[in-house]
């Protein structure tokens, strides 16, 4: 019984740690017009996102000529930026790296005159967290705690 506590314990703490990632992307990002100058297809989601990746690809589309700039910033401390011209074909996709922690991103546009922008919060969360859900060290809500 003592060790079904502390697994759901261990459990329940582990799902206060992930926390909730803030989320703010622009709903009316969906295609390309006047008013919306680029549109992300792929790499930011619309909901909250954890992970364990390094490296997140952000691809998109927008008219040829805009740019396109990402900041990654963590806890403020860490920033890392990156800057790409869309080209003919109207496609734009850049890699950029993810810090362990909250990984607040900012796609900014620029066409001409007309700036828009998108953020949103990636975690990603340790090494040592992934090899402690391999072993079963820690076990996430929905998995099976087998009583002995």
């Amino acid at each position: 019984m003592i060790k079904f506590i502390m697994k759901f314990m261990l459990c329940f703490s582990f799902t206060i740690l992930l926390g909730i990632p803030v989320l703010a992307n622009d709903k009316n990002a969906s295609k390309v017009t006047e008013d919306n100058i680029f549109n992300i297809t792929s790499g930011i989601e619309d909901s909250d996102e954890i992970t364990f990746d390094n490296y997140r690809t952000i691809t998109g589309i927008a008219k040829e000529g805009t740019i396109i700039e990402i900041t990654n910033i963590l806890n403020s401390e860490e920033e890392k930026n990156y800057k790409i011209e869309v080209g003919s074909s109207g496609v734009f996709s850049i890699d950029i790296e993810l810090f362990t922690g909250y990984n607040n991103i900012e796609i900014k546009a620029t066409e001409d005159k007309t700036t828009q922008n998108i953020k949103q919060s990636i975690r990603k969360l340790d090494q040592n967290v992934k090899e402690k859900i391999s072993s079963k060290e820690l076990v996430l809500p929905g998995d099976s705690i087998l009583m002995q």
